[in-house]
């Protein structure tokens, strides 16, 4: 009977941990996807308002939710304390909990946050599209391998927990 339960358990465990890890891809899909929104907010914010850049920056996490939220205001405060632009948003991931990107991503938007306010308006309008662009590829690119990820890790997860049963008896 302890067998049993064991083995339960076992399977039960190792199946949670192939869930564990298709959330977490699906944490990346949504981070992604906001940050994404949130860049883009701010380019046609910078476009139509003559706001400051922490402003802007502020507002813009107001709008958007979770750890991308927390990114943009926290880099707006970094701003306004006076760390320079290209060093804000070391202290702005440093101080986001909860941000979960790949690495793609996360270039993508270390090159948007050092380049921001750089620039005169049009190589400001250039250099925001170019990095919101290789944002969007790395969400494509998760998005096309999302169905075959998806499945992996809960088989895997799910046989890693039937070896484990096997080998237990």
């Amino acid at each position: 009977m302890l067998r049993i339960v064991g083995g339960i358990l076992i399977l039960s465990g190792a199946t949670a941990l192939g869930y564990t890890k298709t959330r977490q891809y699906y944490t990346h899909i949504s981070q992604l996807r906001e940050f994404q929104r949130g860049m883009e907010l701010v380019r046609c914010q910078m476009n139509y308002t003559l706001y400051s850049i922490p402003k802007l920056l502020h507002m813009v996490g107001k709008q958007l939710k979770g750890p991308t939220s927390a990114y943009f205001i926290n880099l707006s405060e970094a701003i306004s304390h006076g760390i320079p632009r290209h060093r804000a948003h070391e202290e702005a991931l440093r101080t986001t909990k909860g941000l979960c990107l790949p690495q793609d991503g996360l270039l993508s938007l270390i090159e948007w946050s050092t380049t921001l306010g750089q620039f005169d308006p049009d190589g400001e309008n250039r250099m925001m599209l170019l990095s919101i662009r290789r944002m969007e590829r790395a969400l494509t690119t998760y998005e096309e391998d999302k169905k075959h990820m998806v499945r992996s890790y809960t088989l895997l997860g799910a046989c890693a927990g039937i070896a484990m049963v096997i080998l237990m008896l």
